[in-house]
């Protein structure tokens, strides 16, 4: 068990990444948005996804002697987790053209 200030620092470090990681997938929506709604959202969350989990699937089957149905499992729930964050995305990103004019 590790102790309590290593896992708070870990959590820090965390939170940084996940922040950088939503300004970089709002950035990245930004470059191709095309105002068509959730379904924006969805298609930049499955490709997304899948860049994410499939290196980390590779590497998982590769070196970690999980039961299979982990290595199945885990990358599915990753993909259908930036489905959701796509989703979200497309929901609240609007371009500052859209901003003025409201």
């Amino acid at each position: 068990m590790l102790p309590k200030n290593r896992c708070q620092n870990g959590l820090v470090c965390l939170s940084l990444v996940d922040s950088f990681l939503a300004f970089c997938w709002q950035e990245f929506l930004s470059y191709g948005y095309s105002n068509k709604g959730i379904m924006e959202g969805l298609r930049f969350g499955l490709l997304t996804g899948l860049l994410v989990w499939i290196p980390i699937f590779c590497i998982y089957v590769t070196f970690r002697p999980y039961p299979k149905a982990l290595d199945i499992g885990e990358p599915v729930a990753g993909v259908i987790q930036f489905l959701f964050y796509g989703i979200v995305l497309s929901l609240i990103y609007k371009p500052a053209s859209e901003k003025a004019a409201s």
